[in-house]
């Protein structure tokens, strides 16, 4: 039986969810890697849940929110992980494979999962962050069940996948929304699903909305997929919502009978859907849009919070052993399912006037504990006839055997400690860096540009094969490399593919290639191609820099999100490029919302979403038929060149989007110095906001 995990808010919610058939929660520390944020759960309340599981012979789980932005954010979270190892936590969870590295170190003995919001979606993937220390991995709720049972019947360590969940219309990980209202945390949901828009002619459309996502009708799939655990969401902020769900699935889940419609109807009402689907699961992405506007209802409360800490469901099963004999005095022991022992020692019994004690009564009344998290397995006794105890010592006996039972339980097992060693720092390049380009379709690409010799041109890899007479003006130039990007997601099953594109790309001068995911690494060295790191990669610190470098790769785009403290203070053991020019990326969908709006895809078109605000945000076509939606405004800062240049990186990247081939030029010339090209509605990103 796979393990049941559901992310909860609160020790209430804890408490509802362990008696209610969970084998673990975990429990989110909010803020960016390590900082607790406004209304998160504190160090306090964790302690109480780590406790309440340990003593019931459940799982606590700490998950950091968000990734570390540089050497005092990865301090503090292995500072946290220390404390979670020393209260009990049984594992630590992230995203930011740096933290992952320098957690294995730190706290060799201490499991440490990677969550779903990594992205993590191929089998190469899975064995990449195995090799870095991941001991289970989160397999994003977007993956159909054969990938899903692809993935777990081959991967080294253990596998995790979601069952019940609202879903969001990004692919994991791959939602930047907060970048409109001007935070670079990514681990925080900006509600943009949510949202109202217009798109051509239509107004009011809610493009982003899904259905709730549930498998609880689908026992006999997820038995064939085969993962090692089960993961729970959306339900943890409330006691009585997650007892519902629980209570659900851990019956459908170990007694093999599927839920009755009203059962489904209570799961949807759980994660506060009107209506569930499975579709992401039987590879029906389009169906798992509902286009409708959010209709959130309160989830009836059927028990006062209160009592889920004050009741109790029995989830420890004792042995009990009884000795009662005439003139001695009356002992009773217990044993529970790890070994521990506990005994206490009652009065001298006396004669009953009547039959006396017998083993039925006595069995009866063990059983009669409440509040506690103990029940009875099995009675073992030695007894002789017509011998009384009174209730109320048997009671006490009992209560005593609780008390050393809980102590015991509740002992934290010893871990040792490691030692985290930094990886080297590398300050990069003293000289001022070259100007690098990537363009989003081939049409950018003109002779015009080739002219300008940037250092690197980089075109994603079905536009560049297909579209070879635009590449010859930069090969031919000889300064220029010329690059093909990979998407970010890759199924497994579809590399042939890409190796078809990137052979036909090699034969013809071009050897190198940026990945999108740590996955496609050796797919591109296999082809005696030389890798480089896109910004999807997501590169915040000096540890996960370091991860990848030793990975093979020439060189790495920095995320929008860093500032230039924190990519001041980066190592760069490699090439190093930061964004200065374009659009950024807000979200990567799973599915085609144009499509889904109109009935057509017209993705190719530049369809715009417009905000209420009246801002417009472009949606571009990515692999697979799905979307990029684009910040409305323009990264811009030609005039802030003696900062970006002394941030020992090697390049400076104007990305294009929507852009043609006439403006690319004309944004090059700008920043070479040769032009006055201005566009409108322009920002200068995160980059001088600064790192706590």
């Amino acid at each position: 039986m796979p393990e049941l995990v559901v992310r909860i808010s609160d020790p209430v919610s804890a408490a509802a969810a362990v008696q209610s058939g969970a084998d673990a929660v975990t429990v989110r520390f909010s803020g960016n890697g390590y900082r607790k944020a406004d209304g998160s759960m504190s160090r306090e309340d964790i302690y109480k849940i780590s406790d309440y599981c340990r003593e019931r012979g459940k799982k606590a789980y700490l998950e950091y929110e968000g990734v570390c932005f540089g050497g005092g954010d990865l301090s503090s979270a292995l500072r946290l992980g220390l404390w979670a190892q020393h209260i009990g936590i049984c594992a630590l969870r992230t995203s930011d494979l740096g933290l992952l590295r320098a957690l294995r170190q730190e706290l060799p003995e201490m499991p440490v999962h990677l969550t779903g919001e990594s992205g993590i979606h191929s089998l190469r993937g899975v064995r990449f962050a195995s090799d870095i220390g991941a001991a289970r991995i989160c397999l994003p709720a977007q993956l159909p069940k054969e990938r899903i049972a692809y993935i777990a019947a081959s991967s080294p360590a253990e596998t995790e996948m979601t069952i019940l969940s609202p879903l969001c219309a990004a692919f994991a990980g791959e939602c930047s929304a907060l970048r409109l209202t001007g935070d670079a945390r990514r681990e925080m949901c900006s509600k943009l699903c949510g949202s109202s828009f217009s798109m051509g002619r239509k107004h009011a459309l809610h493009p982003f909305s899904m259905h709730g996502f549930s498998l609880a009708a689908r026992l006999d799939d997820i038995k064939k997929c085969a993962p090692d655990a089960l993961f729970i969401d959306g339900v943890g902020d409330s006691p009585e919502r997650t007892a519902a769900a629980l209570s659900i699935l851990s019956r459908v889940m170990r007694g093999g009978k599927p839920p009755v419609s009203t059962e489904l109807g209570i799961l949807g009402s759980a994660i506060l859907s009107p209506s569930v689907s499975d579709a992401f699961f039987d590879a029906r992405p389009d169906m798992a849009v509902s286009g409708a506007a959010e209709q959130k209802e309160d989830f009836p409360s059927s028990q006062p919070a209160r009592l889920w800490l004050s009741e109790e469901t029995p989830t420890v099963a004792l042995d009990y052993a009884v000795y009662l004999r005439a003139g001695e005095r009356f002992r009773l022991a217990a044993r529970d399912d790890q070994g521990n022992v506990a005994s206490a020692d009652g009065p001298v019994p006396f004669r009953a006037s009547g039959e006396g004690l017998t083993k039925i009564q006595l069995q009866t009344q063990l059983f009669r504990a409440r509040s506690t998290p103990y029940t009875v397995r099995s009675l073992n006794c030695v007894m002789d006839a017509g011998l009384y105890v009174p209730r109320e010592a048997i009671e006490a006996m009992q209560q005593t055997i609780f008390s050393v039972l809980s102590s015991k339980r509740r002992v934290v097992p010893f871990r040792i400690q490691g030692k985290f060693v930094p990886a080297p720092f590398s300050t990069g390049r003293s000289d001022a860096p070259v100007t690098t380009v990537s363009v989003t379709r081939a049409s950018q690409l003109s002779p015009a540009l080739a002219s300008l010799s940037p250092a690197l041109v980089s075109v994603p890899v079905f536009e560049a094969s297909d579209n070879t007479g635009a590449l010859e003006p930069f090969l031919k130039n000889g300064s220029c490399i010329v690059a093909a990007s990979l998407p970010r997601v890759i199924w497994d099953g579809e590399e042939s593919r890409f190796r078809a594109a990137l052979s036909k790309l090699f034969d013809m001068g071009v050897k190198d290639v940026f990945v999108a995911d740590p996955s496609q690494i050796k797919l591109v060295t296999a082809l005696g191609m030389r890798p480089r790191g896109g910004i999807e990669l997501n590169i915040f610190n000096s540890e996960t820099m370091d991860i990848y470098a030793g990975a093979g790769l020439l060189s790495a785009v920095l995320p929008a999100e860093a500032s230039f403290q924190s990519i001041r203070a980066l190592s760069k053991p490699i090439d190093t490029e930061i964004v200065i020019y374009g659009r950024l990326p807000l979200m990567l969908t799973e599915t085609c919302i144009i499509k889904n709006t109109f009935g057509v895809c017209s993705c190719d078109r530049f369809p715009e979403l417009r905000f209420s605000n009246g801002e417009a945000a472009p949606v571009l076509r990515a692999h697979e038929c799905r979307n990029i939606v684009y910040s409305p405004e323009k990264l811009f800062l030609p005039d802030r060149k003696r900062t970006w240049s002394s941030l020992g990186v090697w390049g400076a990247r104007l990305c294009f989007t929507t852009e043609n081939a006439r403006e690319c030029a004309a944004v090059l010339q700008r920043y070479l110095g040769v032009g006055e090209y201005a566009p409108n509605n322009t920002c200068s990103g995160f980059y001088y906001n600064v790192t706590i």
